[in-house]
């Protein structure tokens, strides 16, 4: 998705993976979409001398900001019969960085005791409903959720003032 609506198109991309085995295949996506400037690192995080890979101290934070109102008029509008209202609080605990959330739906189907495919089907009905912005690699899910629902540290900064807008801009088009 992110290819497809040109996200990063005027930035330049340095993409890695663990052991650089499975960057081929996005090669060949990144070509397609348009894309060429980038660049892998060879072999992955696991080529890097280990003393590199030392964690940045300071930055991390636990703190997700919620805002209630929007989050009880988007749970009241979900169907219950389905588990979408559970399966959009499970995407919300899964929030790492600024309103992504990166699941993995062997894990999400086990802990939620449904299919991987009952998983996709709320997914695009949470879509639907414009409430996310999901795609699927690998046996895992890339979840963009509304920023004026979820945002990772406070709302209210620059970041996020442009992530409501392009999310809403988005969806509107």
């Amino acid at each position: 998705q992110a290819v497809g609506n040109r996200i990063w198109a005027e930035r330049p991309l340095l993409i890695f993976d663990a052991d650089g085995s499975k960057t081929r295949w996005l090669q060949l996506f990144l070509q397609a979409g348009g894309y060429h400037n980038y660049k892998f690192l060879e072999g992955g995080l696991d080529a890097l001398p280990r003393e590199n890979l030392a964690p940045v101290s300071g930055r991390r934070s636990d703190t997700v900001s919620i805002n209630q109102n929007y989050l009880k008029d988007a749970l009241a509008e979900l169907r219950d019969a389905d588990k979408s209202a559970d399966f959009f609080t499970y995407i919300l605990s899964s929030v790492r960085f600024k309103n992504l959330a990166f699941i993995s739906a062997e894990e999400a189907s086990a802990q939620l005791h449904i299919s991987t495919e009952q998983l996709l089907q709320a997914s695009r009905q949470l879509a639907e409903g414009g409430l996310i912005r999901f795609f699927e690699a690998n046996g895992n899910l890339v979840y963009q959720i509304d920023p004026l629902i979820v945002w990772k540290k406070e709302m209210g900064g620059i970041r996020w003032h442009e992530s409501v807008g392009q999310f809403h801009n988005h969806r509107d088009e």
